[in-house]
C-alpha cells in the first residue's frame, strides 16, 4: 500500500473554488485573537492537495491544545492516482482555551501532514 504525498495543509478563513479548479484562499493565519475564552470562530476553512498513487481518502482532524479532537472534516479524496484537493469548512467552531491548536492530515495508514495555529487573549 502506497502512502499518499501531502503537497499542501493550510488553515485560512474562506477558500473558494472556480469553474477552472483554480483555488482563492482568503485570510490565511497562524494566531486567532480573541477577547474572551471559549472563543466562537464562526469560520475556520482548511485547504489540502494530497498526491494519491493510488484510490484513496484522507481525512482533516483539528485538535485542541490537549490532543482533543474538536472537529473532523472530509478531506481529499481519489479514485485513481493523481492530484488532488479538497476545502474543509468548520463552521461555529468552539475553541475552548488559549494555546496551540494542531490540524492533522489523516489517512489509513496515520497522520500524513500537521500544521498549527495559536489562539491567544487579548487581555
Amino acid at each position: 500500500m502506497a502512502i499518499p504525498d501531502p503537497i499542501t495543509l493550510l488553515v485560512c478563513d474562506r477558500a473558494a473554488l472556480d469553474a477552472q479548479g483554480k483555488v482563492s484562499l482568503v485570510g490565511l493565519f497562524d494566531v486567532i485573537w480573541t477577547a474572551a475564552l471559549p472563543s466562537l470562530h464562526a469560520e475556520l476553512t482548511v485547504f489540502t492537495q494530497v498526491r494519491f498513487h493510488e484510490p484513496g481518502a484522507t481525512r482533516v482532524v483539528l485538535e485542541a491544545p490537549d490532543g482533543t479532537p474538536l472537529a473532523v472534516g472530509d478531506g481529499c479524496r481519489a479514485t485513481a492516482p493523481g492530484k488532488t484537493q479538497a476545502i474543509s469548512t468548520f463552521t461555529n467552531l468552539t475553541l475552548p482555551v488559549a494555546g496551540d491548536y494542531v490540524v492533522r492530515l489523516i489517512a489509513s495508514e496515520g497522520t500524513l501532514a500537521t500544521t498549527s495555529f495559536a489562539v491567544r487573549s487579548r487581555q
